[in-house]
């Protein structure tokens, strides 16, 4: 596979092989408006200076000497790495017979001019993870912050809500005859009662039911 992107990127490279290549000098032809852009001279050499001593070979996504693997840019405005002896040596060498090229050299040749294949630059990089994580933090900080404030900040609950309470509670309502037909939701911990009259009509529904 890293082969078949090299041979699709290295078209690329051959074909701009072809063309003049442009090395960062004051003023950069073609290059005028982003020069105007960043607004001065200052600004714009700085710029350059970050580009060190790259070749610029492009336009690439702006036209600003800055590297970025894209798929919609594939072939950025500069060169991955700087211009050192031995890769100038091997440039030379690209000049002649590519069969005379060992792969190791051909691997240095596209890593000289980009940083990563497109398999690599499109590999999922886990950001799920990051997300997922993120969702997590928040869930955890919200949950200690709602302990925080039932602890320290809001008032405790009434005795209405305790166990007992609501137990005392279910028994006045079934001796009050409340909710005669759907019945009571009886709390954890309460005996099963029923109203004295409602034994007899339930009785009789069951049996209307089982019949």
């Amino acid at each position: 596979m890293l082969r078949r992107f090299f041979r699709h990127r290295s078209s690329g490279i051959g074909a701009m092989q072809q063309m003049p290549v442009i090395v960062m000098n004051p003023n950069p032809i073609g290059f005028r408006m982003s020069h105007d852009t960043y607004g001065g001279e200052d600004q714009w050499d700085r710029i350059r200076a970050k580009a060190g001593n790259r070749e610029w070979v492009g336009y690439g996504a702006s036209g600003n000497p800055d590297y970025i693997d894209c798929i919609e840019f594939p072939f950025p405005a500069i060169r991955y790495k700087e211009c050192t002896p031995e890769l100038m040596a091997l440039r030379e060498k690209e000049r002649g017979d590519w069969k005379k090229l060992s792969i190791h050299e051909k691997k240095t040749l596209y890593r000289f001019s980009f940083r990563q294949t497109f398999a690599e630059f499109e590999e999922p990089a886990g950001m799920w993870r990051y997300c997922w994580g993120l969702v997590f933090l928040g869930i955890s900080v919200a949950l200690w912050f709602q302990t925080f404030l039932h602890q320290f900040v809001m008032p405790k609950w009434p005795h209405s809500l305790s166990k007992e309470a609501r137990i005392a509670q279910y028994y006045r309502q079934v001796d009050l005859n409340m909710r005669p037909l759907d019945g009571i939701p009886r709390p954890p911990g309460a005996e099963k009662r029923v109203f004295p009259k409602n034994k007899e009509m339930l009785k009789k529904y069951q049996e209307t039911v089982n019949d």
